[in-house]
C-alpha cells in the first residue's frame, strides 16, 4: 500500500505529514506517495504510538 505524505522539502529526504488522499499542492507544496516498507514511512510512524496507523499502512 502506498501512503499519501507531506515532505519537508523538495528533496522528499523527511516526511512531516499523512493524508488519506492527495492534498492541495498550493497548500501542500512537497506532496507524494511512499510505500509502507519506504525507509522515510517507517521513520515517520516510529514517531507515533502503536496502533496509530491501520493494518494497511503498516
Amino acid at each position: 500500500m502506498e501512503n499519501f505524505v507531506a515532505f519537508s522539502a523538495s528533496d522528499k529526504a523527511v516526511i512531516v505529514a499523512s493524508f488519506s488522499c492527495g492534498q492541495d499542492a498550493e497548500v501542500w507544496k512537497y506532496q507524494g506517495q511512499v510505500d509502507a516498507n519506504d525507509a522515510r514511512w517507517l521513520t515517520y510512524k516510529a514517531g507515533f504510538p502503536e496502533g496509530t496507523f491501520s493494518e494497511e499502512q503498516v
